[in-house]
């Protein structure tokens, strides 16, 4: 495949932040959820 960010920038750190300006809080705790549920672990 190639290169991973990881591996040619020596990557350790991501900051994700959330901005959902008024959305209902269920619905945010939702979306932080699926990142963790299924975007962070793409990351390690």
């Amino acid at each position: 495949m190639g290169v991973s960010l990881h591996e040619l920038l020596h990557l350790n750190t991501y900051l994700l932040t959330f901005d959902m300006g008024g959305m209902p809080l269920n619905r945010i705790a939702g979306a932080i959820e699926t990142v963790g549920a299924e975007v962070i672990p793409q990351l390690r």
